[in-house]
């Protein structure tokens, strides 16, 4: 849920610009938020299920092809504006991630605008292949649940204690944990 809402780039942005920041504050902010996209989500998958069944594609958008349904065509439309509107700060924090990956730096680095355009002329049409060679978006939330879930469920934790355990006990595991 936090990935489609981009608030995993953002946190500690968000944090930073709301007034009178507390811990607490910010809790009840992310909850409420959630709380909103988690009712649209299950109302719209609801509503995709009920119409269709078993019927239901991957991309409901699918079963929608041909139709000339008003609803339908307020699906598409608001599904395009998203897209529009979220792109750019998930590219952005892609670009930003790229870059420090790239230049080996822990902290986050501003891009000066060259670097930005390079990392853009490169990275968009990459984005651009992949998704016109994938045709079905069920396939892209297959391999990142399965590669994701994995690291999440074994290696994350694995590398971080192992990272904790290095700054305890002395243990070199900078092959597993840098």
């Amino acid at each position: 849920m936090r990935q489609g809402t981009t608030t995993n780039c953002r946190d500690e942005r968000y944090y930073y610009e709301l007034s009178g920041r507390t811990t607490q504050k910010i809790g009840v902010v992310i909850f409420r938020s959630l709380s909103v996209c988690s009712l649209v989500y299950v109302v719209v998958a609801a509503s995709g299920y009920l119409q269709f069944g078993e019927a239901t594609q991957g991309d409901i958008f699918l079963n929608y092809l041909s139709s000339k349904d008003p609803s339908a065509t307020f699906g598409r439309t608001a599904l395009a504006i998203h897209l529009a509107m979220t792109f750019p700060l998930i590219f952005n924090a892609l670009r930003l991630a790229v870059h420090s990956l790239i230049s080996h730096r822990q902290e986050t680095a501003e891009l000066s605008a060259l670097q930005a355009a390079g990392y853009s002329v490169l990275l968009v049409p990459l984005i651009v292949a992949v998704g016109t060679l994938i045709p079905e978006i069920s396939v892209v939330f297959s391999f990142n649940g399965s590669l994701f879930g994995s690291l999440i469920v074994y290696i994350f934790p694995a590398a971080m204690y192992a990272k904790l355990s290095r700054l305890h006990q002395g243990v070199s595991w900078g092959w597993l944990a840098p």
